[in-house]
């Protein structure tokens, strides 16, 4: 009835020492006899020890599972520092990216502004040639229309 195979000499003198009053034990019950109190401990330190097996081959199984995690997490590890690595350098060539549309964009800029500039400058030409024009107009109409006036009023009799 005993299950526990374990590598320790000291749990297995325990065992064998365990072993011929367990056997009486289960003869014990078989037969309908009564148990006395060292009796049931003796079973409680039998079911304990089983217990302490079954415990030992889960932490075994645990530890199985853990190493497999264990590598898992290293994998996992490495794939993020590898994606730390392509992050910094997607980093820099953005920077530098920036840095150099920031610069297209300064020079765009400024050659937009002297373009600005100079139609600007041209407009202004041709507002003033405009306004000279239409004022040599009107002052050319004024005059005429005087000359105008001057001759009527030579020619007409005054009554």
């Amino acid at each position: 009835m005993v299950s526990i195979t374990s590598g320790s000499s000291m749990e297995d003198r325990i065992i064998l020492a365990l072993k011929p009053k367990i056997d009486e034990l289960d003869r014990k019950v078989l037969a309908g006899e009564s148990l006395g109190s060292d009796d049931i401990n003796t079973l409680l330190l039998q079911h304990q020890f089983n217990h302490i097996y079954h415990l030992e081959l889960r932490m075994g199984t645990m530890d199985e599972r853990m190493d497999g995690q264990d590598s898992r997490m290293d994998r996992i590890e490495t794939d993020i520092s590898g994606i730390r690595v392509e992050m910094v350098s997607m980093d820099g060539r953005l920077n530098h990216q920036m840095a150099t549309l920031r610069g297209e964009l300064k020079s765009e800029m400024s050659d937009l502004r002297g373009e600005l500039m100079a139609a600007m400058a041209d407009l202004k030409t041709y507002v003033e040639k405009g306004i000279n024009r239409n004022m040599l107009f009107y002052f050319g109409s004024f005059a005429a229309l005087i000359a105008v006036l001057q001759l009527i009023d030579r020619l007409v009799p005054r009554s």
